[in-house]
C-alpha cells in the first residue's frame, strides 16, 4: 500500500510519488585520499579519479542525477566499480576502489576508513532525497494518514494527527 524510495525515479502510472526528504551529494574518500583532510571540496577536484558509480540498470535515476552533476562540474566521471545501495558504494570506497558522490544523509554510515566532505561549486540540494510511494487509487487510510504524516513539515500538524480523532 505504501512504500519509501530514494529518487530521483522516473513517474509511474497508478503511483503517486511525495517528497518526504531532500538531500544533496557529498563526496566520499577513502580516509587516506590527498584529498581527504579538506573541510569542502570542488566537485572537479576529483575528475581524475576513478568512481564508484550507481548501476545504470538497478539505480539510473540516482546514477543519471551524479553523471550530470559530474558534467556540470566540467568532467565525466571515470567509472571503476558499480553498485546497487549508498552503503555499498560507501564500503567500496573505504575499500580503497574510488570516490563517490552519496546522499549527504550516508554521512551516517561513516566510519575511520572515508571521509565524507561537502560539496562546492556545484548546486545538488534537492535533485535527490526520500519519497513516499502510493497507489493512486484505493489507498487504505492508515497508509494515508502514514503518508501524511511522513511528509509533513509541521511538527504541529504531526502531533494533532497522532493523537485519535475526537480528542
Amino acid at each position: 500500500d505504501l512504500g519509501v524510495i530514494r529518487g530521483p525515479v522516473d513517474a509511474v502510472a497508478g503511483v503517486e510519488m511525495l517528497l518526504a526528504e531532500s538531500d544533496e551529494f557529498a563526496a566520499v574518500l577513502p580516509a587516506q585520499h590527498p584529498l581527504a583532510g579538506r573541510r569542502r571540496l570542488r566537485l572537479d577536484a576529483l575528475r581524475d579519479e576513478p568512481f564508484v558509480m550507481y548501476s545504470s540498470t538497478a539505480v539510473p535515476g540516482l546514477r543519471a542525477v551524479a553523471m550530470q552533476v559530474c558534467r556540470e562540474a566540467g568532467f565525466a566521471p571515470r567509472i571503476g566499480q558499480e553498485a546497487t545501495q549508498v552503503q555499498t558504494v560507501v564500503s567500496l570506497v573505504a575499500s580503497g576502489l574510488g570516490v563517490a558522490l552519496v546522499p549527504a544523509v550516508a554521512s551516517a554510515y561513516a566510519n575511520d576508513r572515508v571521509r565524507f566532505l561537502p560539496l562546492m561549486g556545484v548546486d545538488t540540494a534537492g535533485r535527490i532525497g526520500l519519497s513516499v510511494v502510493l497507489r493512486t487509487d484505493g489507498v487504505p487510510v492508515p497508509a494515508r494518514r502514514l503518508c501524511d504524516t511522513l511528509v509533513s513539515r509541521d511538527p504541529a500538524a504531526q502531533r494533532r494527527r497522532s493523537r485519535p480523532e475526537g480528542r
